[in-house]
């Protein structure tokens, strides 16, 4: 709910939602970074807000504020998906070695070319070789219920899966195996 609004309840959260969706989709991104900023006043510590925050400033191109409220995040919520998404994403358009941050407990982070082997595995074995599945399928299905982050962007992942040799891969995005 936006706070600064006269109105509150139900009509405010629709109206504020409507707003943030606007700017979103306009990419208003200072809009929205206040409407966050706005809402973090009041919910300082709140999950979804902080990763919502962190999310816009990697949309808008603000990796330095993106790590900064990344590392807040994470602080004080090193249990939260969302938090380690961020941050992965924010250290890879850094040019920052994941290995390098200081996680807590250790999250399981893949690399690409342990990803790649994991994709290769989980189409012989699930799909069958001559299945075609679309790239964005196998950048998130493959890695479901294991309790990983993938330390790679999905452009890095389709950019590593055209150029591996046991993938044939589609203008479309449509994913096979190569013949043996």
């Amino acid at each position: 709910m936006r706070r600064n609004n006269l109105t509150f309840g139900k009509e405010a959260m629709e109206e504020s939602w409507e707003i943030e969706n606007e700017y979103y989709y306009n990419q208003q991104w200072d809009k929205l970074i206040e409407c966050c900023l706005l809402e973090l006043k009041e919910e300082p510590e709140d999950d979804y807000l902080l990763w919502q925050l962190g999310d816009i400033y990697l949309q808008s191109g603000k990796y330095q504020k993106a790590l900064e409220i990344g590392k807040y995040h994470y602080e004080i919520h090193p249990e939260s998906p969302n938090a380690v998404k961020n941050l992965l994403s924010v250290l890879e358009k850094l040019g920052k070695p994941v290995e390098e941050f200081p996680w807590k407990g250790n999250p399981k982070i893949l690399k690409i070319e342990d990803a790649l082997d994991i994709v290769h595995k989980y189409i012989l074995l699930k799909k069958g070789r001559k299945k075609k599945i679309h790239l964005l399928d196998l950048y998130s299905e493959p890695f479901r219920d294991k309790d990983l982050f993938l330390g790679f962007s999905i452009d890095r992942f389709e950019e590593r899966i055209r150029s591996d040799r046991r993938f044939v891969v589609s203008i479309e995005g449509d994913v096979s195996l190569s013949s043996p």
